[in-house]
């Protein structure tokens, strides 16, 4: 698999003949190819969707390099439509002869109907990094001294690179010309045999650079002074007594405790920076795997997504593409992690069961989301197979996370050791969600399994919170909360400070009247009426004192004050997530929320086996559907129920979840979301009062890019590759 890195030339043209195509900006990507020896050179001619143009065949361009010869080939014409910026995307596929006889910057420009870009690509690096293992050096390389001879890359894994864009891959030289390193203290260490180096990392950015062995000689510090393509970085090697360097097992645990964050961080920096997937025209936070929670409230019955970016809206109105660029960052993120997981996973100092349970029940939760939102995908268990796996269908991947799940839960802790790590509780409750969805996953009646996990979850140690808004504010590790709270993902404004992460949650629903403790609220989305609804507060707004609407049911946590949409239509911001503390202090941070994430609580233990036993599983013990749900109301201060059916369940998860991510998978299985459903609401469909969408849209498709990348892949049905 090639990988693409991006860089742009800005150009503004305006449209002059129907024959032509107007022209806004001008995108290159360029790769290797080892193949024919050359480069390839990618057009993508961004123009306005009015006035793009259907060329069969494109004869009318010219090429001319200050350096090289351009061998015009046959041009492939490839249509792209980027509905983020309501645009379409011509590709123009060209090569560059002799590239690999001579390196260095050179210019060229193109002409397209009568049209002139001129970009200036740069081969070289403009930053450097050193890497050994799952860990970044960025300016100090610290080693420690060896009784062998010298770290042989290949098998230590130490080198520089880049993992910028805008960075162009090189030849695989046989020796490399251009780059010169300078060791000022050669009694401390000496760098030799430098080769180029590729690597492709994971479905995040390759790296380019070169290899190197280094020889540690003695203990002590020296600058290393590094120059490749007249692009200069200094760093500092340190080499140290063995004693004081981490061995094998606590370099594992660095990887370890980046699996857990990487379940809300984006990169190696805080709040941006070193992101792992820099993909070009997405802003950072959007790679965070807590924004998977747009992709289940979005297009649903309860949020509406209030600023107009066209991919949110396309969720917002279920009219979503394969072009979608949530839905491919998102996927990358999923792989990104799971492929951490393979590298831990393989590491052959790992010892502790409990730690391989973990990761491994990790990566059987990255697995389920891919399940649910995308289907038929494929399974990655080893890195090596990152670009060759097959596709399987999704039966097959549901049966494949549910082993992996009863596999981690017989070495997973019975009581956790810390509150952020996972226990045999968390297996049991994602193994219950699993069996609930049995039928839309794999047709199969699980129901009697997900009665009987969730009932495990019920005697466990665990116990629903006495107040259900403490659940989602800024001091919930410590406030009871966290007695309910099965798996947290851990937020500390001061120190984890993210684009994604609970900043999603608190940052998306603030608004202008309550900032929900937070400096600078998004105010990005709103209600939709059927969530009012669900606690019959639609229209009662001015009738109650204070932000918060009282509805005899403590999960009602909407604004009092109607927020307008447009000129026809209101909702409510959502005042459920918060960074305000039960304690009245003020968090660690003005800007960014202390408030952890509860990605898995109790609560939902007891509306699934109340679900579970209704579809027809075994009842556990004495406890009646109906008082499990009870349980949860009463928790509430809402009223109990005489009695229940399914849309009585359904509606109680809408109570309970709302802005948790969870509602998308409920009505699918409830056979609510997708196709000829009889359940309309504000705006489905793209319609004022909600109009049915296609059934095949009960999946994501496999985003478009990502096809690309690996042709072998099936695209889900319905939607045209």
């Amino acid at each position: 698999m090639k990988k693409l890195i991006s860089f742009y030339a800005i150009i503004a043209f305006s449209l002059t003949a129907s024959a032509q195509v107007a022209f806004w900006r001008t995108n290159v990507v360029s790769h290797w190819d080892n193949e024919t020896q050359r480069y390839t050179e990618q057009k993508d001619i961004v123009s306005d969707v009015s006035c793009f143009l259907k060329y069969d065949q494109i004869k009318n361009i010219q090429v001319v390099t200050s350096q090289h010869s351009a061998d015009e080939k046959a041009l492939r014409l490839f249509l792209f439509i980027d509905d983020f910026n309501y645009r379409q995307d011509i590709d123009l596929h060209y090569y560059y002869s002799n590239v690999n006889e001579q390196y260095g910057t050179f210019e060229y420009e193109s002409t397209l109907d009568s049209i002139v870009w001129k970009p200036y690509p740069v081969i070289g690096i403009d930053e450097f990094f050193c890497w050994h293992n799952d860990r970044l050096y960025k300016d100090t390389l610290i080693l420690p001294l060896r009784d062998y001879q010298h770290y042989n890359i290949p098998n230590d894994e130490y080198y520089l690179g880049s993992r910028t864009e805008g960075v162009r891959p090189i030849p695989e030289y046989a020796t490399v010309k251009n780059i010169s390193i300078e060791v000022a203290n050669k009694n401390i260490c000496d760098i030799k045999d430098v080769t180029y180096h590729y690597t492709e990392f994971g479905l995040g950015a390759p790296k380019y650079g070169f290899r190197y062995n280094l020889y540690p000689y003695a203990e002590g510090t020296t600058d290393v002074t590094v120059t490749f393509d007249g692009v200069t970085k200094k760093f500092t090697v340190v080499i140290m007594p063995k004693e004081t360097i981490p061995d094998a097992q606590q370099e594992a645990d660095v990887l370890f405790d980046k699996i857990y964050s990487r379940m809300t961080e984006t990169g190696d920096r805080h709040p941006t920076g070193y992101c792992d997937i820099p993909l070009v025209g997405i802003d950072e936070g959007s790679t965070s795997l807590t924004r998977l929670v747009y992709l289940n409230d979005l297009p649903t019955d309860q949020i509406y997504w209030v600023w107009r970016d066209a991919d949110s809206w396309s969720l917002d109105h279920n009219n979503w593409t394969a072009t979608n660029s949530l839905l491919h960052v998102l996927f990358h993120r999923l792989y990104f992690n799971i492929y951490l997981c393979n590298s831990y996973l393989h590491k052959k100092d790992v010892k502790d069961l409990v730690r391989i349970a973990e990761v491994r029940f990790i990566r059987a939760y990255l697995y389920a989301q891919l399940l649910d939102l995308f289907g038929n995908v494929p399974i990655v268990t080893d890195n090596a197979d990152f670009y060759t796996a097959p596709q399987v269908s999704r039966a097959a991947l549901y049966d494949f996370v549910v082993a992996e799940l009863l596999a981690a839960e017989k070495d997973l802790a019975a009581e956790k050791e810390d509150y952020y790590r996972l226990d045999k509780s968390a297996a049991w409750l994602l193994l219950s969600r699993l069996y609930l969805n049995s039928e839309v996953y794999a047709g199969k009646n699980d129901f009697s399994l997900a009665a009987q996990y969730a009932y495990k979850v019920l005697q466990s140690n665990y116990s629903l919170c006495s107040e259900y808004r403490r659940l989602f504010m800024g001091d919930n590790d410590t406030n009871g909360a966290q007695n309910e709270i099965i798996w947290a993902l851990r937020q500390v404004g001061s120190e984890q400070s993210s684009y994604g992460g609970s900043m999603t949650m608190v940052g998306t629903y603030a608004d202008q009247v309550e900032n929900m403790g937070i400096s600078s609220p998004w105010y990005a989305a709103n209600t939709r009426y059927q969530l009012l609804d669900l606690f019959s507060v639609r229209n009662t707004a001015t009738s109650y004192t204070g932000t918060i609407v009282k509805a005899g049911d403590d999960r009602a946590l909407f604004s009092k004050t109607s927020y307008y949409w447009n000129s026809n239509n209101t909702g409510r911001t959502v005042h459920k997530w918060t960074n305000e503390r039960t304690d009245g202090q003020a968090g660690t941070d003005s800007y960014w929320p202390d408030t952890d994430i509860p990605l898995f609580r109790m609560a939902e233990a007891y509306l699934n086996y109340a679900e579970a036993v209704l579809r027809g599983g075994a009842i556990q013990g004495n406890l009646s559907a109906l008082d499990a749900v009870n349980a949860i109301r009463t928790r509430a201060h809402a009223n109990a129920f005489t009695e229940i059916n399914l849309q009585t369940i359904l509606d109680e998860r809408g109570r309970e979840f709302y802005a948790e991510g969870m509602r998308r998978p409920d009505l699918i299985r409830f056979n609510k979301f997708g196709g000829d459903t009889g359940y309309q609401w504000q705006y489905k469909g793209g319609a004022n009062n909600g109009t049915d969408f296609p059934a095949y849209m009960n999946l994501y498709p496999i985003p478009q890019l990502i096809l690309q990348m690996n042709p072998a892949l099936i695209q889900n049905e319905g939607y045209s590759e």
